[in-house]
């Protein structure tokens, strides 16, 4: 069966693990990238030129490209892929949902358009994914929880089974959320934090037991 061309947006580290990703799965080729940076442009990265800025969405879906996906990770602040993935939307193409063929996903999850399942990461049963999120290497996600949609849960971060976290959460690497937690939108957990207690929306929480930072 022919791969789907795709077209990634954004061509730095984090943009190019997907793209690892993609060549793994054989469901997609990387059909070109589009980056802000102009040093980038006229360049190849992992294989595939990068051609231009955003604004060639128009010209690359007049190519009979359909297919991108967003290559710009996120700490902290999900504002800046939420406008990517909104201009992409409106130019026509569609963000599919991208999984690292060593990713364990149980059958009974959901996991929404344009979110990202990086390798070795686990979503038990009974979970919710929203759109264009992304679960990070060796990431774990225990049963029945629901994660919102811009969200990051980092590498090796680690949620406990029927916790929830609002959109836009930032999870930092190795990060813990004990079993029935509540992450509040756009809430930053601290790297290595353990997180024993509710968080709210807008609060960035660390250490061990997690708690709030003083500005």
């Amino acid at each position: 069966m022919k791969s789907t061309a795709i077209i990634g947006l954004g061509a730095g580290g984090h943009g190019r693990v997907i793209a690892d990703i993609i060549a793994r799965s054989g469901d997609y080729v990387l059909h070109a990238w589009l980056d802000q940076n102009p040093k980038l442009h006229g360049t190849t990265v992992c294989g595939s030129n990068v051609v231009g800025e955003d604004s060639m969405l128009v010209e690359l879906y007049s190519n009979d490209v359909r297919c991108a996906f967003i290559g710009l990770g996120s700490i902290g602040d999900a504002g800046l892929r939420r406008r990517i993935a909104a201009n992409t939307l409106e130019a026509g193409f569609s963000l599919p949902t991208i999984t690292d063929p060593t990713a364990l996903i149980s059958i009974n999850s959901d996991i929404d358009t344009g979110t990202c399942v990086f390798p070795h990461a686990i979503v038990n049963p009974e979970c919710y994914i929203g759109r264009c999120s992304i679960i990070n290497t060796r990431a774990t996600v225990e049963h029945h929880c629901q994660i919102g949609e811009f969200c990051h849960l980092a590498p090796g971060s680690i949620i406990g089974g029927e916790c929830t976290i609002g959109n836009g959460a930032h999870i930092g690497i190795g990060a813990v959320l004990k079993e029935g937690i509540s992450v509040g939108e756009n809430a930053i957990i601290g790297a290595g934090a353990v997180v024993i207690s509710d968080v709210a929306s807008d609060l960035t929480v660390a250490g061990v037991p997690a708690k709030p930072l003083l500005h």
